[in-house]
C-alpha cells in the first residue's frame, strides 16, 4: 500500500540527504567505495521512478558528481538494459 503522506515523508528523507551531500561535495569527490556506489544507485533509482522530481536543480553539486560517476564503465554496465 502507498499513500501520499508516506511518499512525501520518504521523499523528504531523500531531500534532506541530498541537501547534506550537496553542502559538502568534497565528501563524494574521487571516491569509489560502498558509500559512493549506494549514492549512485539511489540517484539512478530517483531518475527511474521520480524522473520529474527535479533533484538536480536543487542539488547541483550532487548532480555534477553523478554526471561523472555515472559514466564509469562499471556503473554504465550495471544500468544497461541490454
Amino acid at each position: 500500500m502507498r499513500w501520499n503522506d508516506w511518499k512525501a515523508a520518504q521523499l523528504d528523507k531523500v531531500e534532506t540527504s541530498l541537501a547534506a551531500l550537496n553542502a559538502v561535495p568534497q565528501k563524494l569527490a574521487g571516491r569509489v567505495d560502498l558509500g559512493s556506489i549506494a549514492v549512485g544507485c539511489a540517484l539512478w533509482y530517483l531518475d527511474l521512478r521520480f524522473a520529474d522530481w527535479g533533484w538536480r536543480e536543487r542539488h547541483p553539486h550532487v548532480a555534477d558528481w553523478y554526471a561523472t560517476y555515472g559514466q564509469r564503465p562499471e556503473m554504465k554496465a550495471t544500468w544497461s538494459l541490454d
